[in-house]
């Protein structure tokens, strides 16, 4: 961890994976409680079907992201697409009253921007670590990944509960903001550490 661009790849994938996964995991939950603002003006399809597509539709944002990486920069895109993915789902929490339409359309740009920096994390990783050291820093890399992403769910279910729990609608915003907490700090923390470049 010596190199400290290798370093605030690992840090950032961390980050990535707790939102990522904690986001996934509480999905269905939310939609169960934006539906139950709505008599009948709700989600035409089960709510698990719903957050199945969703994360469907999300997946090639990853490959997306990673070619606008490549025409403005990978640090760049990593801080515009972690900054988008934090506030975009303290919006959504708040966002649970509207019509399922917004909804949904929200979770979807949600969704997309979280995954939005996955691929350029990893390239901008295998790209900063020292060949003789490329294999033990893609473990490290890996090893923070899984953390976060088990930490995830954990942070999203505990901050909903010391916020008052699943009944209120500022417990929602606060969960994905303690989910997104990383991503949204990640531009402050480049900045003073100087991680990476604008083009590695």
């Amino acid at each position: 961890m010596a190199n400290r661009a290798s370093a605030g790849y690992t840090l950032g994938y961390a980050a990535h994976c707790l939102e990522l996964f904690g986001s996934r995991a509480w999905m269905v939950a939310f939609l169960a409680f934006s539906s139950s603002f709505h008599a009948t003006a709700t989600f035409p399809l089960q709510l698990a079907t719903v957050a199945a597509v969703v994360n469907l539709v999300a997946v090639p944002a990853s490959i997306l992201g990673n070619e606008i990486a490549l025409r403005i920069g990978r640090r760049r895109w990593i801080l515009v697409a972690m900054a988008g993915s934090g506030s975009s789902g303290i919006l959504l929490g708040l966002a649970a009253p509207w019509h399922w339409v917004i909804v949904l359309g929200l979770l979807v740009l949600y969704s997309m921007l979280v995954m939005a920096e996955s691929a350029t994390l990893t390239a901008g990783l295998v790209a900063a670590a020292p060949a003789e050291l490329r294999g033990a820093a893609m473990g490290l890399y890996s090893l923070a990944g899984f953390a976060g992403g088990m930490l995830g769910p954990v942070v999203f279910g505990a901050a909903l509960d010391i916020a008052g729990g699943a009944g209120r609608l500022a417990s929602w915003a606060i969960a994905y903001a303690a989910i997104g907490a990383g991503c949204l700090a990640a531009p402050l923390v480049a900045r003073s550490a100087r991680i990476g470049s604008a083009r590695l």
